[in-house]
């Protein structure tokens, strides 16, 4: 008799634990269609579950990942884009996805979880992508695992594995080299689906053929996101590389970055208008023989209509449907695009939309250069943005000011980034010109353009440094408190 009590209780929980997951299992199906649809909502992508098989204990389903429509559209218009890549594109990631039930499930460990997926990419139907998998012996480029909980939260990772090949045949080029330390991206969503954070992590990249080296290293990106709307999604998030490298062999051009981080912050100013805050930090960027160090901007985007973003991105959506299933021509979206910019550029000028650079700073040639400036645009009774085509109109309505300082090697490395070019095209050999001639040419150069800007009081010279500070309002200009014409103006 004593033993009963605990052997009645054993069946109890076996039963649940056998029954439980027949149960979450509809609920489970339920929870997954109705995120792919919100999810899909959200601009730029679009979700698709192609076929669900529900069992007792698990489900198996097929699903699409890829870019809307809209995006698409904007791809195809790209002359980056190969007709090749935009076929893929088009068709679209398809994962091959178990579904666990829970309560207990066994995926990627134990779980005690309303469910658990696991899904692996189904194979590009693409003869240098099969080639590509084959030599690099993984069983799949992309895993997904989510576990969503009780309340509704979900977490996700993705991982793309690890690969070092030689010699890989592309559609235009031969790759010599390719390491790639693996990619890895987590995120986690909220009951609500209004809340989602998200970490991507790639150590490092390499590409060598025989016209072009590309190398990325330290690639962090994170996020945390809030939703605003149906369309829009306010947060911030901060992005960071080590350095990035793409040379050009063929050519000999080259472009590199080292140590870039920014940081964004889109939030809510008031009840009508939202907020951007950017930082961007880099210690060094050199395009060429020319180098700039010690990079640093920082600005404020505000006073922008959030009722104005959120009817361009809902419009642009909306392209796409209520026209029977089929797709605008090219001609018809753009018609459709314009209107749509028109209309929304009306309402966020109407918001006085204004830029605040709050410094802008760099190094280059042992010379430094500062600045700041502020830009509005008064769109106080606007009634029709053609009327700013005109530039006396748009000038009555922008209000500028500007400070620019920096000091003479500044000045002699722009001056001799500007006259060596003028010297090649003109077809001078620079290694065959004395370097102390060169040198004396530029200096020559540079200390004449300085004198023309002082004289005609553009520049203003303290000590070693110069400074010049240009004001726009009320359709005047001035340049250093004096009316004057500004170039481009």
């Amino acid at each position: 008799m004593k033993n009963k009590k605990p052997v009645g209780f054993a069946a109890i929980i076996i039963a649940i634990l056998v029954l439980a997951p027949y149960f979450e299992g509809h609920y489970a199906k339920e929870n997954i269609e109705q995120s792919i649809a919100k999810i899909s909502h959200i601009p730029g992508y679009a979700l698709e579950i192609r076929d669900y098989d529900q069992g007792w204990f698990t489900s198996h389903a097929v699903v699409k990942y890829g870019f809307d429509d809209h995006t698409l559209n904007m791809l195809m218009g790209s002359k980056d884009v190969t007709p090749e890549t935009l076929t893929l594109l088009q068709e679209g990631l398809v994962f091959d996805v178990t579904v666990a039930h829970g309560p207990i499930t066994f995926q990627n460990g134990l779980n005690f979880s309303l469910l658990t997926l696991s899904g692996t990419l189904r194979d590009l139907n693409h003869p240098i992508y099969k080639d590509f998998k084959e030599r690099a012996k993984f069983d799949s480029l992309l895993k997904l695992f989510m576990s969503v909980s009780y309340g509704g939260a979900a977490e996700i990772t993705a991982n793309i594995p690890t690969v070092s090949l030689n010699n890989i045949e592309m559609t235009k080029t031969k790759v010599v080299s390719l390491d790639f330390s693996g990619m890895t991206m987590e995120a986690s969503l909220n009951s609500s689906l209004n809340e989602l954070k998200t970490v991507t992590s790639l150590p490092q990249l390499t590409i060598n053929s025989a016209e072009t080296v590309f190398s990325l290293g330290g690639f962090n990106l994170t996020s945390n996101s809030t939703k605003l709307n149906e369309y829009v999604w306010l947060g911030k998030g901060d992005f960071s590389v080590d350095h990035f490298k793409i040379k050009d062999i063929s050519k000999d051009l080259s472009f590199s970055l080292d140590k870039v981080i920014s940081k964004y912050d889109l939030r809510k100013e008031d009840q009508t208008n939202l907020m951007m805050t950017m930082a961007y930090n880099i210690k060094e960027i050199i395009v060429g023989d020319v180098a700039l160090n010690d990079i640093q901007l920082t600005a404020d985007i505000s006073h922008m209509n959030a009722e104005a973003i959120t009817d361009y991105t809902a419009s642009v959506q909306g392209l796409y449907q209520g026209n029977q299933g089929r797709k605008p021509t090219d001609k018809e979206y753009a018609e459709k695009v314009k209107a749509i910019a028109i209309r929304v550029g009306e309402k966020i000028i109407q918001g006085s939309p204004e830029l605040v650079i709050k410094n802008l700073h760099f190094l280059t040639g042992g010379g430094y250069f500062d600045s700041d400036a502020k830009i509005a645009l008064n769109g106080k009774d606007l009634e029709n943005i053609q009327t700013l085509s005109d530039p006396i109109a748009l000038n009555k309505r922008l209000s500028a000011t500007v400070n620019i300082k920096f000091d003479r090697p500044l000045a002699v490395a722009l001056s001799a980034i500007g006259f060596k070019r003028q010297l090649i095209k003109s077809g001078v050999d620079l290694a065959a010109m004395p370097p102390e001639q060169l040198e004396k040419m530029i200096n020559l150069q540079t200390d004449a353009a300085l004198k023309s800007f002082i004289d005609t009081g553009s520049l203003i010279q303290k000590d070693t440094a110069y400074f010049t500070h240009i004001e726009m309002k009320d359709g005047k200009k001035m340049v250093n408190g004096k009316v004057m014409a500004i170039p481009g103006m």
